[in-house]
């Protein structure tokens, strides 16, 4: 069983002309979150006969990662963490190996991201203020991979001017605890887990996984986006400046919870 589809882009075209769509499944069941996003994606396999999974409404697991998280100040403490520093956590995002040319394409431009994210963030008054972490999927984690990986970020916050931000494998409740707010560059399942610990976040996914949206396609059907617990930049300067008011005082508080019923 797939897991479900929480903070999942919903495509708005997926070229029937073609004879594929950008969601495909690999199982013959595919859990999602409600039955909103049943009918939604039904909708969508109903061009493509060959895809036919059955799709379940059973909803996001009960037991996640915000059920372990300490707090803040605690996970702080355990991290070794300055606790008078505004921590930004940013999500890595991962390429999944379905064509070589996608897969390079893809790579390339998640890279193109973190560069304009790091330029952008060293030449604002943000970029003095926060202390930035990353979490690198499970997949960058392989011993061929995570050295090539870690050294690409870290050069890249180089040749951007920028501090060293700090590069985790592991520990995410702690993680996620420490952190003010959550920069995610995939639709990832962990922000769920954020969702649930009240974290702000924003997401700017890299273009291979927007360029066929239309506008306001993206919070159809995702109650966090549409309710702006969630908020989608188009850009890097865009994405910072979000999280400039996602750190301003008083915004968690306005904001958090919001669609939790």
């Amino acid at each position: 069983i797939e897991h479900g589809f929480f903070f999942s882009m919903m495509y708005s075209d997926f070229r029937p002309d073609l004879g594929r769509m950008p969601i495909l499944f690999s199982s013959e069941f595919v859990n999602l979150d409600n039955e909103l996003e049943v009918s939604l994606i039904s909708d969508r396999l109903a061009g493509c006969p060959a895809i036919s999974p059955q799709l379940l409404s059973l909803g996001t697991p009960a037991l996640t990662v915000a059920n372990e998280a300490p707090e803040k100040t605690v996970a702080r403490q355990s991290l070794g963490l300055g606790s008078n520093r505004q921590q930004v956590l940013m999500l890595g995002s991962w390429i999944e190996a379905r064509m070589v040319g996608s897969l390079i394409s893809g790579q390339l431009d998640t890279i193109k991201l973190y560069k304009d994210l790091f330029t952008s963030l060293a030449r604002s008054e943000l970029g003095q203020d926060i202390d930035l972490m990353i979490k690198l999927h499970p997949a960058d984690c392989t011993l061929q991979v995570l050295p090539h990986v870690t050294a690409c970020l870290l050069d890249l916050a180089h040749r951007a001017g920028l501090p060293a931000p700090t590069i985790y494998t592991d520990r995410l409740a702690e993680i996620l605890g420490a952190a003010d707010v959550v920069l995610s560059t995939s639709w990832t399942s962990v922000l769920w887990d954020a969702f649930l610990m009240e974290k702000p976040a924003v997401i700017i996914p890299p273009n291979y996984l927007t360029e066929s949206l239309k506008p306001g396609w993206r919070e159809k059907g995702n109650i966090p986006l549409s309710e702006g617990v969630v908020r989608a930049a188009e850009n890097a300067d865009q994405a910072w400046g979000f999280i400039e008011d996602c750190l301003k005082p008083g915004y968690q508080e306005i904001h958090s919870g919001k669609c939790l019923n």
